[in-house]
């Protein structure tokens, strides 16, 4: 079995993209509110505001198998 591979690590200003087959979508990650600064598992968490569905912005594991990288910030 091949070992899982690892997604790049994604940083405010980056374009994602939510691939679940009934719900896709686009986002950008945007910095952590001050209250989730000091939350002990924000190391596996970005901060995305999607911009069809901002009801929906929220924390999401930045290796969620549905989240993808779409475009980097530079």
């Amino acid at each position: 079995m091949s070992p899982k591979k690892m997604k790049k690590k994604m940083k405010v200003g980056d374009l994602v993209k939510w691939t679940h087959p009934e719900a896709e979508g686009f986002g950008i990650i945007i910095p952590f509110e001050e209250v989730y600064r000091n939350s002990p598992t924000i190391h596996n968490l970005v901060s995305i505001h999607w911009f069809d569905t901002p009801e929906h912005n929220a924390l999401y594991e930045w290796e969620h198998p549905y989240l993808e990288l779409v475009s980097e910030s530079r």
